[in-house]
């Protein structure tokens, strides 16, 4: 099991996820995996604009 989210990362989720996905979020969140910042978006009901890509 990974470690609980940090305020600061949340904020990251929350500004970078929706005009960039995944792939914006993974530069500020070293220590995410991309899949893990995809299931933490959904359980926030962040939508992104954009396609992932598998």
């Amino acid at each position: 099991m990974s470690a609980p989210w940090s305020g600061r990362e949340l904020a990251v989720l929350r500004r970078h996820y929706p005009a960039g996905a995944s792939g914006a979020c993974l530069r500020f969140l070293p220590r995410r995996s991309k899949r893990a910042i995809i299931v933490q978006a959904t359980r926030l009901q962040i939508r992104t604009t954009r396609k992932e890509r598998p």
